[in-house]
């Protein structure tokens, strides 16, 4: 078990020994170990990004280890009056909806961004917690404590309405695709687009992607990094869509994506660029700088070797559309680079399909 993975687990080990320090009313021993427990959490992310040590165990536990802490001591603070309960119900429903409807989306192979205000909303609860278990030693602290306390729920309630208005759309994309598409699925297609048939399904997703886009006269733009332009070259081949093709920016560098697509040095920092998180900023970035309906990026790792602690093959796909950011994760486990870089362009256009027919 490597360093990140084990400093989960020591925030796990907190949990137990935060809460027996806070029904014994020890709670400034308890304050101290939860806000420890809250260090190892930004510690054990920046390290496994910092030094390629990103794990199956961490991106399941880390967050999970999270959840167990905030809410231990909300679940405490109930008890003892503190809070009222029904904060703890709606802090709860927003999550079960959140969790839920993540399950969803990555049952259709899409990888939804945490947005700035669930961030916001995790923040404020990180700074609520140690504030409300000293509350008692200053009335400031106390009032200051629940101030915060309260603009947490409130950015709790927002996030959640601004997640379930942004990804509704996930539900009628996993109605149509049934339970019989799982040969579609295997093949990492997805269900709309995979409904198609021919002798080259490519080029068929293509053609019917960039007729819609000609006739509904939707702007297109594309910010591309692992595939360095092979997108637009696909467009371009085709005659007559200067019609609706705005550009495409190619951002291969960290420093590129910061200073054409307005991509975060921290999201850099914090996720790397081969992630969900830089995929999103890469297309909203995009989207503010060129007022494009339709922007899209991709970013991924086309080998040959590991970068970031992500697997050959690995790569993401954002698209904005109608106010709405979509991410989508694939991962190609076999073929050589090209190979590689090719599935992520033709997974662009399937992409796009899956959202002009839907």
């Amino acid at each position: 078990m490597n360093l990140p993975n084990k400093l989960t687990v020591a925030r796990i080990v907190c949990v137990p020994i935060f809460v027996i320090l806070y029904v014994s009313d020890m709670f400034i021993a308890a304050c101290a170990v939860f806000v420890i427990a809250a260090f190892t959490d930004f510690l054990d992310g920046q390290i496994a990004r910092k030094h390629g040590l990103v794990t199956n165990f961490g991106k399941i536990m880390d967050p999970l280890a999270d959840k167990i802490l905030v809410y231990s001591a909300f679940c405490l603070m109930v008890a003892d009056a503190t809070l009222p309960a029904w904060t703890l119900i709606v802090i709860l429903l927003r999550e079960f909806t959140v969790s839920g409807m993540r399950t969803v989306a990555a049952a259709e192979g899409i990888v939804i961004a945490a947005g700035a205000s669930g961030k916001a909303k995790t923040i404020l609860q990180m700074i609520a917690v140690p504030l409300l278990i000293i509350r008692s030693l200053n009335p400031v602290v106390d009032k200051a404590g629940y101030i915060i306390f309260w603009a947490s729920l409130a950015m709790t309630v927002y996030s959640g309405a601004e997640y379930v208005i942004k990804n509704i759309g996930i539900f009628s994309l996993n109605e149509s695709s049934g339970t019989g598409s799982g040969e579609t699925k295997k093949a990492g297609v997805p269900s709309r687009a995979g409904a198609l048939r021919g002798e080259n399904l490519a080029a068929e997703i293509a053609q019917k992607v960039i007729e819609r886009l000609k006739e509904h006269k939707i702007s297109l733009a594309a910010a591309e990094s692992m595939t360095g332009g092979m997108f637009a070259k696909e467009i371009t081949d085709r005659p007559g869509v200067s019609a609706f093709f705005d550009r495409s920016c190619v951002t291969y560098s960290d420093e590129a994506k910061m200073k054409d697509l307005g991509v975060l040095e921290s999201t850099l920092a914090e996720f790397g660029a081969i992630s969900a998180q830089c995929a999103g900023e890469m297309a909203e970035g995009l989207h503010e700088r060129t007022g494009c309906e339709l922007c899209i990026s991709v970013t991924g790792n086309a080998g040959p070797d590991p970068a970031e602690g992500k697997e050959v093959g690995e790569y993401y796909i954002g698209i904005w559309y109608a106010g709405t950011l979509k991410i989508r994760r694939h991962v190609m486990s076999s073929g050589d680079r090209s190979q590689i870089r090719k599935d992520a362009c033709n997974k662009m256009f399937e992409a796009i399909y899956d959202i002009l027919f839907q």
